[in-house]
């Protein structure tokens, strides 16, 4: 395990989510000081809900804590509604925020989540991170609503 206070951090987009989660806490759980964008109306209530998420998790131990931080902002905002020092010496950004929600009703909050999110991820890591590594995860479900039944093949 890394010690806590070296190396820079990992900043994780939609911590509060179900992959987000677990990546947060598979990085903690590797020594990684992790820092969460966590859509809140301060860092009380985002750390609250961060918490409140990886408590679900299997492999969250209380003593990883130490390691994990969460800043209250948006992805949908410019420079996600925070400033650089709020998030910190960032080595890797690793990008889980979406919305993959299908109705009519919820048209410009997918849109806002998913693309504009996106365009923010990527000034905001120009801005303050212009070096870092740059992950960004998704899924088809943020484009169409899935059909069917879905396999996956890999080849050895």
């Amino acid at each position: 395990m890394r010690k806590p206070e070296t190396g820079p951090v990992t900043l994780v987009t939609g911590g509060t989510g179900l992959i987000g989660g677990e990546v947060i806490v598979t990085l903690a759980s590797q020594g990684y000081r992790v820092r969460a964008v966590v859509r809140a109306g301060s860092e009380l209530e985002a750390r609250r809900r961060l918490f409140a998420r990886l408590e679900k998790s299997h492999a969250y131990r209380e003593r990883l804590d130490v390691l994990i931080d969460a800043v209250a902002g948006d992805t949908t905002q410019e420079m996600f509604g925070v400033t650089a020092a709020q998030l910190g010496d960032i080595g890797t950004v690793i990008h889980c925020a979406a919305n993959t929600q299908f109705s009519a009703r919820e048209q410009y909050s997918v849109w806002s989540t998913n693309v504009t999110g996106a365009r923010n991820l990527v000034a905001v890591t120009r801005a303050v991170a212009p070096a870092a590594r740059l992950v960004f995860v998704s899924t088809a479900s943020v484009v169409t609503a899935p059909q069917g039944r879905s396999e996956e093949h890999t080849s050895e």
